[in-house]
Order: C-alpha cells, then sequence, then structure tokens
C-alpha cells in the first residue's frame, strides 16, 4: 500500500508542475480538484478507498502548495519553483513524515511521463467556468489518455524537473492517469483567483519525523 501512495505523490507532484508560457495571469489563486476513481472488479476495493479523494493546487509567485486527501492518507507537497525544492508532508495511519527532495533528487526516481507528447483532438468542455479543448497525450510505452486543458490559466515560473504536462499548450483542468490498474480521472471543481495569504506556504518545523522516500517504503 505504501508503494502505491508513493507512487501517486511523485506522480502528482509532477501533474501540477506544468510548462511556463509567454503569458502569466495565474500567479495568485487556488484550483479545487476531485478524484473519480474506476478499477477492474478485483480492484474495487482497492479503488473504493479512494472515492471521494480530492486535492488542492495552491499558487502564489514561485510557491506552489498540493493538498491531497487520498483518505487512508493525507499530504502537502511544498514546491518553491525558484530554487526547485520539494517539502512532502504525509500523514498515514497515525503517522507523520516529512520529505525532503531537490529537483535534481525528483528527476532521478522513476517518471513514466518522460517524453510525453500531446496531440490536439476533437472535444470541448466547459471546466469550472473555463473552456477547455481536448488533447491526447501519449506515452513512450504506447499508452495515451485525454487531457481538457485550457489556454485562459497559465501559470508562472520556470521548472526544471521533468514534468506531466511538458508540451502541453495550457493548463490541464481534467485528464486522467492510470496507477496500478486504478484509472483516476481528475477535475477541476472550481478555481479561485482570489490572493492567498502568504502563510499558505508556511511549512511546519515540528510534528514529522523527516525520512528520505527509500526509509518511507520500509
Amino acid at each position: 500500500m505504501k508503494n502505491l501512495f508513493l507512487l501517486l505523490v511523485f506522480l502528482c507532484t509532477q501533474a501540477f508542475i506544468p510548462n511556463a508560457f509567454s503569458q502569466k495571469v495565474f500567479t495568485d489563486g487556488t484550483i479545487y480538484y476531485t478524484i473519480k476513481v474506476d478499477a477492474p472488479d478485483n480492484n474495487q476495493q482497492l479503488a473504493n478507498t479512494f472515492q471521494g479523494s480530492s486535492y488542492t493546487l495552491y499558487v502564489k509567485g514561485k510557491w506552489r502548495r498540493i493538498d491531497m486527501n487520498l483518505n487512508m492518507m493525507k499530504q502537502q507537497i511544498y514546491i518553491n519553483t525558484q530554487d526547485s525544492t520539494y517539502t512532502f508532508l504525509i500523514e498515514t495511519m497515525g503517522n507523520k513524515y516529512m520529505i525532503k527532495l531537490t529537483a535534481e533528487q525528483l528527476r532521478k526516481r522513476p517518471n513514466p511521463y518522460h517524453d510525453i507528447s500531446f496531440t490536439d483532438a476533437q472535444g470541448s468542455k466547459v471546466i469550472a467556468g473555463y473552456p477547455c479543448k481536448l488533447a491526447i497525450a501519449h506515452l513512450p510505452d504506447g499508452s495515451t489518455f485525454p487531457v481538457y486543458y485550457t489556454t485562459q490559466l497559465i501559470p508562472e515560473g520556470d521548472y526544471s524537473a521533468d514534468q506531466m504536462f511538458t508540451g502541453l499548450k495550457g493548463f490541464p483542468l481534467e485528464y486522467q492517469m492510470t496507477v496500478q490498474h486504478l484509472k483516476m480521472t481528475i477535475t477541476a471543481e472550481k478555481v479561485d483567483l482570489s490572493p492567498v495569504p502568504m502563510s499558505t506556504f508556511d511549512i511546519p518545523t515540528s510534528g514529522y519525523r523527516e525520512v528520505s522516500p527509500d526509509e518511507f517504503m520500509r
């Protein structure tokens, strides 16, 4: 189970560090996402543990924070895009862990989205009030997944880590990813462009045991 959780941690980190574009309109605000989980019948019990999961993306200048509630585990991810550092706070089974990584350390971890590419397809919808276009993501292993993106939300900043949405023409508001036979559909429910308090990005200094990813897996 920890293996699945840790994989989700790093995949979701890749998911919300998209490319920077010439427009810089989304420099301060919050996006609220929901997660729908589908699985083969023999994995339904595992899928049920994730139903109702959600996460929230906070953006302010160079800072990103992702709050994920996966029911059996809660986590916060703090990202400083200026120096490309990452802090993961994970709460599971009554324990609290902190994992710190540099962009270089994160890049060395397995990344199934390396060399991803996108092709536009016919299809559109409005998500959280934003018009979105359909693109199909192509992975090196031959698999694909759909992404609905908007060009009206463009994050500020440059990112050095390998990224799930490198090459996408806009900001993803709905997409799918498959983790150990679980198909997860991630959809933005609300976009709030109100200023985010700077205190949102204050990283706790106590209460968590700092471990490496390998130590967390033990």
